[in-house]
């Protein structure tokens, strides 16, 4: 590799994306989030030697196609590429993709459940597994392009880490549906995150809204389990605890029953449990109410799993069970129905098996997800997850409630049942509630504005100010432009009151501000020299 292929490479970071790029012949046709992805991207690595951006893409939305076209950008100057995924799937995935894509490229896979050992390709498709044992066959690789990103670790070794360590000259780049892992929170922008910061994200509203991906439909159960007295340890939930509440034999029977109705009109339904006793067990009542099902766990032979999914995929199977083995890297696009009989304290595994039933496929106008342990009423719906905070353990006002007649999983603030016009009755909140010397104040809103806020030596935010019937202006502020944990909590806000694309800047966002939500009150807590707002109820 000559110095000149260097210089041109990285000549190449820095021009603008309005280049031989756009108009190269490719099989497979890149969206506009996916294009605008690959620029974000590639105007960062030009901008910062030594930033590591992080590319967030929903479930079914397509990280593989942006995955091949940054691959094929570095190895259009003579430079090795080393696409890396944790799974067998995702690895073939990514090499058919790039194949599709660009057919004349040197395309290499290195993965041992593949069978194939290939480390002299341009760029080479591999797991983690068997790339960490060949650093020194990629010690001339430009680029390391990380699928599931969220799957490396924030401290300690670990396998891509000691791979990392092991190629300090690749710039790095990684691509997630969930920014966060399951203890630690978000996986960039802290001293100790292997990616720098976030350089690119798309909405799963967006991508619904486009029809890109399916919508969910949510409901609860007449019977789910109560998990408000499940212990916490080492950011999941206590496995016997949960084993005791969820195996119990009425609870399964319950929930096998509403599963098989509730999939009288569907193609498929897919069923997550706790354990494989869980899973036996469910299996074996759905199986006593005439449905034909199978189920996968991590002890089931690699051939049995291949043909049971091939089953489930071409219908031959309806009902598919499993425990922690269909979450990453399993795709079933006809899926219209999940059920969820496991309570989970993790955001980004709620998130990976509601994503199973995101991809759209012909006949599908929904995916139906019926949740049996509260884990939308914990996390959230899920374009609109809260970040996760194992300090508080689950505790606070749930973002949904459950339709007291049909079901219905809707908005909290919702009064009236959007699918059987049930009316929520009225919660009587007084006005004032005092505990020890914090008191929260509920007050009805009358108008909302909106500014752009700046403040010497940091970057613009935009004030939200609440003119509320008692005379009183009551502001927050919305750090859109920030980083870190400032920006997740303004994507929280933004998406809390509106589908669209999250803005790039506080002006956009006021340019915008005529299609957020409209609030009708907001609670406010005192404790503070300024008031500080816990909950809004919106129109």
């Amino acid at each position: 590799m000559t110095s000149a292929n260097l210089t041109q490479l990285q000549s190449a970071w820095q021009v603008d994306t309005q280049s031989d790029f756009q108009v190269c012949s490719r099989e497979i046709t890149l969206r506009d989030y996916q294009e605008a992805a690959v620029k974000s991207v590639w105007r960062d690595l030009s901008e910062d030697k030594k930033s590591r951006p992080l590319v967030v893409v929903p479930t079914g939305g397509g990280k593989t196609p942006v995955i091949a076209e940054l691959a094929r950008r570095v190895a259009h100057y003579g430079h090795r590429v080393l696409v890396l995924s944790h799974v067998k799937e995702l690895v073939g995935q990514s090499a058919g993709t790039l194949e599709r894509m660009f057919p004349d490229l040197d395309v290499g896979i290195l993965s041992a459940g593949l069978g194939s050992r290939d480390v002299e390709s341009q760029i080479v498709v591999g797991g983690i597994q068997t790339a960490v044992n060949h650093a020194n066959d990629f010690s001339n690789v430009k680029l390391i392009l990380c699928d599931e990103a969220h799957r490396i670790p924030r401290d300690g070794e670990g396998q891509y880490r000691k791979l990392l360590s092991d190629l300090p000259n690749a710039r790095l780049v990684g691509l997630t549906a969930t920014p966060y892992r399951l203890r630690g929170g978000l996986i960039y922008g802290s001293d100790d995150s292997v990616f720098s910061h976030l350089c690119h994200e798309t909405g799963i509203g967006d991508l619904t809204d486009g029809g890109y991906l399916s919508p969910i439909k949510y409901k609860g159960s007449g019977g789910e389990v109560d998990t408000s007295d499940l212990s916490v340890n080492r950011g999941e939930f206590v496995a016997s605890q949960v084993a005791e509440l969820v195996n119990d034999d009425d609870v399964v029977r319950t929930a096998c029953a509403e599963i098989v109705h509730y999939a009288t009109d569907r193609q498929a339904c897919l069923i997550f449990c706790h354990s494989v006793d869980h899973g036996e067990h469910v299996q074996s009542v759905v199986r006593e109410l005439g449905q034909n099902v199978a189920a996968v766990f991590g002890r089931t032979p690699s051939g049995e799993r291949d043909q049971i999914v091939t089953d489930f995929k071409a219908r031959r199977i309806k009902f598919l069970v499993n425990v922690e083995v269909l979450t990453t890297g399993f795709d079933a696009t006809h899926i219209d129905q999940i059920a969820l009989l496991r309570p989970t304290f993790s955001p980004g595994l709620f998130y990976q098996m509601v994503g199973r039933g995101l991809r759209i496929h012909p006949g599908k106008a929904n995916c139906l997800l019926l949740d049996f342990a509260q884990n939308v009423a914990r996390h959230g719906f899920v374009d609109n997850i809260k970040p996760p905070d194992t300090a508080r353990q689950g505790t606070g006002q749930p973002p949904v409630k459950k339709c007291g007649q049909c079901h219905e999983l809707v908005a909290a603030g919702c009064r009236t049942c959007p699918v059987c016009d049930y009316d929520f009755p009225a919660i009587a909140t007084p006005k004032h509630s005092a505990t020890a010397d914090v008191l929260i104040e509920t007050l009805c809103v009358e108008l909302v504005s909106y500014y752009v806020h700046s403040k010497a030596g940091s970057r613009p935010s935009m004030r939200v100010e609440y003119q509320c019937g008692n005379g009183e202006i009551v502001s927050e502020w919305v750090c859109l432009e920030h980083v870190g944990y400032p920006r997740h909590k303004a994507k929280l806000w933004w998406f809390a009151r509106c589908r669209s694309r999250f803005p790039d800047s506080a002006a956009e966002a006021i340019d915008r501000a005529h299609l957020l939500k409209r609030p009708t009150a907001i609670s406010v807590k005192r404790a503070r020299r300024w008031p500080e707002i816990v909950s809004v109820e919106f129109a």
